[in-house]
């Protein structure tokens, strides 16, 4: 993809939350998967970010922190176990589960929705529309742009300005659209259009998102596993 340089995402957008500070309390977290169509090496891999909402008493607002990022060609079968044990691990400095998992509807999307929602996994299809890649992680990238949009930073004396098993996932999101792969792209788009559409963050300044209210709500329903269905198909 060539236009003439332009990146949705600037690197110094980019917030890095120190790996020596406690992880903060969300009140909401979801797991987004872009699936691959083959677990051949030669394709695309499938990629998953997982995503916790906060409340960031320094700027005031609410803001976004990357718990977890990983890829990986996988066989339909293996996908749809890592899935659930995602979908069954806690995280944030509170370890909550999940509320969501989200999947792109394409490759086998549809099938291992149809199959977590049979094993008790809140699971929603995302259909990304006519809009390109490009545009989507632009709308996302709003986020990033406010400043509030954190990643796991890397140890005191590391040459790389990211935890190491974020490494990967960054350099493709920050150089993207001059990437092979756009996975991670995909996954982390979809997760903060759903958190922008579903009212969680803020698409611009100056506009509230949920209530703290209602987002303690959410919180406390976390047990529950209940969420928003904007993209329900």
């Amino acid at each position: 993809v060539d236009l003439g340089g332009a990146k949705p995402v600037n690197e110094e957008d980019i917030q890095i939350w120190p790996v020596t500070k406690q992880i903060p309390e969300c009140a909401f977290i979801i797991t987004s998967l872009d699936p691959a169509f083959t677990e051949k090496t030669s394709n695309d891999p499938s990629a998953v970010w997982v995503l916790g909402v906060w409340w960031d008493s320094e700027r005031h607002d609410y803001s976004v922190i990357a718990l977890d990022a990983w890829s990986a060609h996988l066989a339909y079968p293996d996908l749809k176990d890592r899935m659930v044990e995602c979908y069954n691990t806690q995280y944030g400095g509170n370890e909550i589960y999940p509320n969501v998992l989200i999947i792109e509807q394409k490759a086998c999307g549809q099938s291992i929705t149809q199959d977590l929602n049979r094993m008790d996994v809140v699971t929603r299809g995302y259909n990304p529309g006519r809009d390109d890649k490009f545009a989507r992680m632009s709308k996302a990238a709003t986020i990033i742009q406010q400043h509030r949009f954190y990643v796991m930073g890397s140890f005191p004396g590391s040459k790389s300005r990211y935890a190491s098993w974020m490494e990967a996932a960054m350099e493709e999101v920050c150089n993207f659209p001059s990437v092979v792969h756009d996975d991670y792209v995909d996954s982390l788009s979809q997760a903060l259009i759903y958190l922008i559409d579903s009212g969680f963050v803020c698409e611009y300044p100056g506009r509230r998102p949920l209530s703290p209210d209602m987002l303690d709500k959410e919180s406390r329903q976390s047990s529950s596993r209940r969420s928003g269905n904007p993209y329900s198909m």
